[in-house]
């Protein structure tokens, strides 16, 4: 049989190190070929540096059982080409190496060579093997509590392309270098592991014991006041149900006393009655009211109160052309002024664009933009949708995710750090960027009416109310196919959140901070996923949260009159119909110290350590970190548009 002809004769298991080499062994494995008599040698490898590589060259000494070299002195040589392997991806597990002595039963690895798509070329003209590093201790050392709190720390942290399944080790500093979480030795200049990505101040913080028992208790004293506020509560709806049923026991007892007397005079009466209540409150008041909102944000819309105008046409549902007044509000003022990591983006009345902030990615590359309609943000990008349905990008794009040059059509653009994603008008979408998990492979979606893309996924819902996903599903949060009557998605790393026409929410994929507790929610017509989050804007202007809630984001059980509202990973913005803003959670860089702000009609805080606000005179304000300069928007005048 096939299966037969390839022996496993021993595992690759990469054991020393080199400090600074852009190469690390994920596994490996020896092979014998039966059929030829040959040995194999195949290695799954990964760049474990922040540039490209395109070359690999590496020697393999070969040994025997025994573990005496076969050939003193002598090495093999192999070569990987042509590759473009990004930072952090894996590759070479589709190459056989035939070793040229068919009795090898042990390897020894070295990284000779490595050379950069930029150009750059890395040597280990010494035939360098590395050292050992010490074993580190496992994390599960620290127990099963305080394991699970780093787990929730990690889940709010908002660290994306990184897996809590990297947190195998309690980390180790030395003097020239640091032992990851994950076991990859790094120099101590490294920020980041090069292997896992893992944020090296994170990691150490997060790791240490009398760090996490704090954490720890304060959680447990939040869920312990949480359990006993649902006590108290459940106790108050079972005094309130026994309550009810004396009184209708009681109300039972009359009505028997008295039915008999009376029945003949009351039941014409009642039907009377019943009959004018039923006429009033269904046929006759709800057109009347309908009516009465509809005129009322007509005229809040030629006064150019175009948010108090959205509340009132939002309780309308489908009555007269409110979606479409809610479009041309919706089209004109979302994605008009967007913020970054570090850096503020406006779109100006006469369709060109502005950016404050860092340029490290050349953000600022926007000076020749014209008829943008809309723009959005990511980590390092700035993505500009024209008029005529083309696209616009600049900033960063390790994953060529700035690539979208040849769109057209294009009527609808959803982001995340690593690709970008593009609804045409015909329905089918487009995407570029990375690709690792697949979140890029929707050539053949067809029928799509909205998008939502998140770092490894993308979601598409379809005209009839059904959805679509792909991408990594490791937590099932791409199990959306038994998803029916959907009007609206909202995709975050790790689950997704789909809003249904009657109002209630769905959600699959992972749970652990309780971020897809969902089902008891009714009236909702608004939704946001974000990191461990999930929001619900409710028909009456409140809004519901569920999800991790270590800084307070989630407390937004006493806003009224909301019409937006726009998370971060551990705060929440909410915009008021009257043109106020309101804030919960993290006030880091006093992010949060939006309570006089007036006359506000759109938001943004996605992306930094900022929050910014688009004023209905055009001008924009904004309060949080400026340390490269992105709150410095006081000079901005005539953002946005008009409907006149």
């Amino acid at each position: 049989m096939a299966n037969e002809r390839y022996k496993h004769l021993s595992d690759i298991v990469q054991e020393t190190f080199i400090l600074g080499c852009p190469v690390a062994i994920e596994k490996g494995a020896l092979l014998s070929d039966t059929v030829n008599n040959t040995t194999i040698l195949r290695l799954r490898l990964k760049n474990a540096s922040k540039k490209s590589i395109k070359f690999l060259s590496i020697s393999a000494y070969m040994y025997d059982a025994a573990n005496d070299s076969i050939i003193k002195s002598k090495f093999q040589e192999f070569a990987y080409l042509d590759l473009e392997v990004k930072p952090q991806d894996s590759f070479g597990d589709n190459q056989a190496n035939i070793l040229i002595e068919p009795n090898t039963r042990k390897v020894k690895i070295i990284f000779t060579k490595v050379v950069f798509t930029n150009e750059e070329v890395w040597r280990n003209d010494a035939q360098e093997i590395g050292v050992n590093f010490p074993e580190q201790e496992s994390i599960e050392k620290i127990g099963s509590d305080l394991l699970s709190q780093c787990k929730r720390e990690f889940e709010l942290s908002g660290m994306s392309g990184v897996s809590s399944q990297n947190i195998k080790f309690i980390p180790v500093l030395q003097d020239e270098y640091w032992q990851c979480s994950c076991g990859y030795p790094n120099n101590n200049e490294d920020k980041t592991c090069l292997y896992c990505g893992m944020n090296k101040e994170w990691i150490f913080k997060n790791t240490d014991i009398i760090g996490l028992t704090e954490k720890l208790k304060e959680y447990n004293k939040k869920q312990e006041e949480l359990s006993e506020k649902q006590r108290i509560e459940n106790a108050q709806l079972a005094e309130e149900k026994k309550v009810q049923e004396e009184i209708q026991k009681e109300k039972e007892i009359i009505k028997k006393n008295k039915i008999r007397k009376y029945t003949k005079i009351i039941i014409p009466i009642v039907t009377v009655l019943v009959s004018i209540i039923i006429i009033v409150t269904t046929v006759i008041m709800p057109p009347i009211i309908q009516s009465s909102n509809y005129d009322k944000a007509i005229n809040l819309m030629t006064e150019e109160k175009y948010s108090e105008a959205k509340l009132l046409l939002n309780s309308l549902g489908d009555y007269k052309d409110t979606e479409d007044f809610l479009k041309q509000i919706n089209e004109k003022y979302l994605n008009t002024i967007a913020t970054g990591n570090g850096y503020t983006v406006g779109l100006n009345s006469d369709r060109t664009v502005v950016v404050v902030g860092t340029n490290e990615y050349g953000q600022y590359n926007v000076e020749k933009w014209t008829d943008i309609i809309g723009i959005k943000t990511t980590y390092g990008n700035i993505i500009g949708l024209k008029s005529n349905g083309t696209v616009m990008a600049v900033g960063y794009s390790e994953d060529e995710q700035s690539n979208v040059e040849k769109w057209t059509d294009i009527i609808a653009i959803s982001v995340s750090g690593g690709h970008i994603v593009g609804l045409k008008s015909d329905g089918t979408v487009v995407a570029v960027g990375a690709n690792k998990y697949g979140e890029c492979n929707v050539e053949k979606w067809r029928d799509i009416k909205a998008i939502s893309a998140t770092d490894r996924n993308t979601v598409g819902l379809k005209s009839d109310g059904t959805a679509i996903a792909v991408g990594l599903n490791e937590d099932g949060q791409c199990n959306v196919e038994d998803w029916s009557d959907i009007e609206d998605i909202s995709a975050s790393y790790r689950y997704t959140v789909g809003l249904k026409e009657d109002g209630t929410v769905v959600a699959v994929g992972t749970n652990e901070a309780g971020q897809c507790n969902v089902e008891k929610w009714r009236d909702v017509i608004g939704i946001k996923a974000n990191y461990s989050n999930t929001f619900g804007l409710k028909s009456d202007g409140t809004v519901v949260a569920v999800g991790s809630n270590g800084a307070g984001q989630c407390n937004v059980e006493k806003w009224t009159d909301i019409i937006s509202i726009s998370p971060d990973s551990d705060f929440t913005v909410g915009l008021k119909s009257n043109g106020t803003v309101v804030a919960v959670g993290s006030n880091k860089f006093g992010r949060c110290n939006v309570g006089e702000w007036t006359g506000i009609i759109d938001i943004s805080t996605v992306g930094g350590d900022h929050t910014v606000g688009l004023k209905s005179d055009g001008t924009v304000v904004a309060v949080g970190a400026n340390q490269e300069g992105q709150c410095n928007v006081e000079k901005w005048t005539g953002i946005g548009f008009s409907l006149k």
